[in-house]
Formats: structure tokens, C-alpha cells, sequence
């Protein structure tokens, strides 16, 4: 699933790119189209892929100016205005991505007006009444590289219905020192990687240092180990970067760079853990040898 949030100019012009499109149908991939505002461009944009049959959800988003006050109330909202908006416009949705948000206003003293996560899963409930799937993002990248905590807290991440298709930690992987893949996990349910290094995303002009193929290759072929659900931010940075057409090439089950490295450091691992408790190989070796009387008596009988 990639990702996309550009502003409508930039969202217009990547669809009019067939290989754009081409790339998608050969991935087999889906697009998760970011919605701040319900623009004649990302009308366009749903109605070519509905037409390609190409699954699109709708990942809603706040705009500019209702970053600071995104609640629950204000998402409802939202949500809203998605269904009514696609309803004329003839939308087909695969569906829904509802963002992190804060609990809402106050009243008196500092008391929640409402309970949030109660009104919540009302809006999962929508949905799921609606026919749309449920997707709760939260995590992603910010310029001040704080990420949203509200749905990402215990708190309120273990009161998420079971009943949610996918929770996304939106918090790129990194790739570590050794090769290794450094994926949050916690109440995620798919692996979430991006082709460049940017502290902030969706943002014009925030696309950050681009990663070169190689590294973005071996972090793909890593998250797929890790997930069969992988995210990729994002679809617009993919297509400037030339990695579409090289994605479908890709050899996903390929040789990933220092891996005889880690094989080889666990089995000196094993070995170093036999040295330590030499009592370890007696104990294996009597149950080996005990089985195989077992198997041999029982084909005596």
C-alpha cells in the first residue's frame, strides 16, 4: 500500500503519469490517498483508479489549519463530509483511514467533554455500516518529530476494537548498523517504510534526503520478512525517485547484504551458549538417543 498526500496540483500530475499507473497494477498495490480537502483533483484521482480497479482508501487527514484542534468530533465530521462528497461524485472507497487525534474539548475542570474513545468506536461503527474497512494511521512523521500520541497511547490503543482491519505505526523502519531492520511493532499490524529520510510528512517541499535504490531495496525486502503488510511513503517520492518501475522487478526473496553475516553470528551465538552449559548437549543427546529406542521398539511391535 503506498501512501500519497501531495497538494492537488502535484496529486493531478502524478496520475497523469500512465506509467504511474502501470507500476500500480503490476505491484498489485493499493493506494492510500490522504484527504484534507475534497478537491476536484482528488475526485479525478479516485475515479481513475476506481476505473483501473486499483483499491483506494480514504485516509483522512486534517488540514492546514485544523492540525491543532483534530478531535474526535472534528474527524466525525470529517467523515461526514467524505460520504456525501464521494456519494456525488461517484467515489468507490476500499476504505477508510481514520488519523490520530486528541481527546477533544474540556469542560469545568479539565474534565474530557464526552469520552472520546466511546465516540470512536461509534465511527469505526459507522463505517463498518457504510461497507468500508477500517484503518486507524497513527505515528507518522511531523516537523517537530513528535509523533501523535493520542491513539498511539496504552491507554487508548488497547481500548481500539478488535474489530479495526489495521492499526499502522506510520514511524518509518530504519536500517540498523549489521543489516538489520529496526520496525516498531507495537500495536502495528504492518511495517512502514519510506524512500527518503524526511522528518515530516505529508508536506510540500518536505521530502527529505532521498535513499538510494540499494538501501531501499534491502529495507523492502527486510519489512517484507517482518510483514506481508507493508506501507510506503510514498507514492509521489517513489515515482520521482525512478523505484516504481524498479519495485517491479524486484527481487523480493534476493540475497539482502550481512545476512550470512547474522547467520553466522547466531550460530556462534548457539555455540557460545553450549560452552557455557555443556550439561545443554548431554541433555539433547540422551533425549536423541532416547527417542530412537522408542521409534525401534516400536517397530519390534
Amino acid at each position: 500500500m503506498f501512501l500519497c498526500a501531495p497538494e492537488p496540483k502535484t496529486l493531478r500530475a502524478l496520475f497523469e503519469n500512465r506509467f504511474v499507473l502501470d507500476d500500480l497494477k503490476s505491484l498489485g498495490a493499493g493506494v492510500a490517498l490522504g484527504v484534507r480537502d475534497f478537491s476536484e483533483e482528488h475526485a479525478l484521482a479516485v475515479r481513475l483508479l476506481n476505473r483501473l480497479n486499483i483499491p483506494v482508501s480514504a485516509w483522512l487527514m486534517p488540514s492546514g489549519e485544523e492540525s491543532g484542534r483534530w478531535d474526535c468530533a472534528r474527524v466525525a465530521e470529517h467523515y461526514d463530509t467524505l460520504t456525501r462528497w464521494s456519494e456525488r461524485k461517484g467515489l468507490r472507497w476500499s476504505a477508510v483511514g481514520f488519523s490520530a487525534c486528541t481527546p477533544g474539548k474540556t469542560e469545568g475542570a479539565g474534565k474530557p467533554a464526552g469520552n472520546p474513545e466511546n465516540a470512536f468506536i461509534q465511527l469505526i461503527e459507522r463505517a463498518h455500516a457504510d461497507g468500508l474497512a477500517v484503518e486507524v494511521f497513527y505515528n507518522w512523521p511531523k516537523a517537530d518529530k513528535q509523533p501523535a500520541k493520542y491513539l498511539g497511547s496504552p491507554r487508548f490503543s488497547a481500548r481500539i476494537p478488535t474489530n479495526v482491519e489495521r492499526c499502522v505505526n506510520l514511524e518509518p523502519c530504519r536500517l540498523k548498523a549489521g543489516g538489520e531492520l529496526s520496525a516498531p511493532r507495537e500495536r502495528s499490524q504492518a511495517v512502514c517504510v519510506s524512500s527518503t529520510r524526511a522528518g515530516q510528512y505529508p508536506a510540500e517541499g518536505a521530502g527529505g534526503e532521498a535513499k538510494t535504490w540499494p538501501e531501499f531495496a534491502q529495507e523492502l525486502r527486510l519489512a517484507r520478512q517482518e510483514s506481508a503488510a507493508l506501507y510506503i511513503l510514498s507514492l509521489e517520492s517513489c515515482a520521482k525517485q525512478g523505484f516504481l518501475d524498479r519495485m517491479v522487478t524486484l527481487e523480493w526473496n534476493g540475497e539482502i547484504p550481512g545476512a550470512e553475516g547474522r547467520k553466522a553470528g547466531g550460530v556462534r551465538k548457539i555455540q557460545g551458549e553450549l560452552r557455557k552449559r555443556p550439561w545443554l548437549v548431554v541433555t539433547a543427546l540422551m533425549g536423541f538417543v532416547g527417542g530412537a529406542f522408542l521409534i525401534a521398539g516400536k517397530k519390534k511391535k
